[in-house]
């Protein structure tokens, strides 16, 4: 969202975010090092180097970034360990539906319908 919010050509550095947001910087750079992989942002190394979106934020839907991001999605296993009520209750089926309602709310959403007021947005989060 923060990049999102930022105008159009303009990098920010993971440093930069880490503090904005108090996010470990060591994890930060996992979580970009991942966008980048999955083509979400671009990343330019260097002392004018930092990082930017690189899909339109109206392209990028919340439920794909999500399916994208996660390793694994299942709610429960029931599989491992061996559940002693596995195939007699309707838990997991229970949760694989509540699972699929909150990826498809999630298709109501993009990156840019989240960031309705960018200056705003980036003006509260440098101000604090």
């Amino acid at each position: 969202m923060y990049l999102a919010a930022l105008p159009e050509g303009q990098l920010a550095t993971i440093t930069e975010i880490a503090e904005q947001f108090n996010i470990p910087r060591n994890h930060l750079m996992k979580v970009v090092h991942q966008l980048g992989k999955l083509g979400y942002v671009t990343t330019l190394r260097g002392p004018k180097g930092g990082i930017c979106l690189k899909k339109d934020p109206s392209d990028i839907l919340l439920s794909t970034l999500v399916k994208d991001f996660e390793v694994r999605l299942d709610p429960i296993n029931c599989d491992t360990p061996p559940c002693p009520m596995n195939g007699g209750c309707e838990l997991k089926h229970a949760m694989l539906k509540a699972q699929q309602a909150f990826l498809n709310a999630l298709d109501n959403y993009t990156v840019a319908s989240l960031v309705k007021n960018p200056g705003k947005l980036v003006d509260v989060v440098l101000i604090e």
